[in-house]
């Protein structure tokens, strides 16, 4: 039977929306790991034989990083998911066919987008997002695909902790592996609200947010533009 893991990363803020969270993700999976950057002690809902813990406050907080913290050390299929979304019972099926449909050559996602690369002026605001909200009627290859809604197989890219030079910037070092290594980064077809926002996330800010509002993205800009020619693979 195939091995199904799970990678997030969590902090204190988000304690209400991991209870609503976690029991999506558990049956769903073999086992889920789960970062706790600025944790003290391990909240009750993450007790279970399926979830392995790993303590920011001995391992270094590292934000977002830590949803890929075991990737290169497991085989099998790799999901990366965030605290604050809901996913659906099938989401694992579904996610699974996909990635074998494009025989593990290919990175799936729900949430992505395509940077336009002639007027790269912002990150934010040059490129044409795909909110994982939205309906998608057909596939569609992009540059970067969200890490709270991404999966691939193993084998499929090459991908370790060390790949993420600073912290809550993983989509887009993790797109640029992606890059590197010449991988399809692809949002699979889906109808409306296939995935939706936990509840509770409306009272607490995201890493999104946040790095949206620092400096207006002139950091991702700057890295975005550095790689230099981006490419859709298919």
């Amino acid at each position: 039977m195939a091995k199904i893991y799970y990678g997030m990363a969590t902090y204190p803020l988000r304690k209400k929306c991991l209870k609503e969270v976690i029991p999506t993700i558990v049956p769903q999976c073999t086992k889920l790991f789960v970062y706790l950057n600025k944790y003290e002690d391990v909240p009750k809902i993450l007790i279970h034989p399926k979830i392995k813990v790993i303590m920011g406050k001995e391992h270094g907080d590292c934000g977002d990083v830590g949803k890929f913290h075991f990737v290169d050390q497991v085989e099998g299929y790799y999901f990366t998911v965030d605290d604050d979304i809901l996913y659906p019972p099938n989401y694992t099926q579904r996610m699974v066919q996909t990635i074998d449909h494009y025989r593990h050559k290919a990175v799936i996602g729900v949430h992505g987008c395509v940077l336009n690369m002639k007027n790269m002026w912002n990150y934010y605001r040059s490129r044409n997002l795909t909110n994982y909200r939205n309906r998608l009627v057909q596939d569609r290859p992009v540059h970067v695909i969200g890490t709270g809604t991404a999966a691939f197989h193993t084998s499929t890219i090459m991908i370790k902790r060390n790949d993420f030079p600073c912290p809550n910037m993983a989509d887009i070092w993790f797109a640029i592996e992606g890059q590197k290594q010449r991988i399809p980064f692809i949002l699979i077809k889906r109808p409306m609200f296939w995935l939706n926002d936990c509840p509770s996330s409306k009272f607490t800010t995201s890493i999104y947010r946040k790095s949206k509002k620092s400096q207006h993205g002139k950091y991702q800009t700057q890295v975005i533009k550095q790689y230099g020619a981006w490419k859709i693979y298919r």
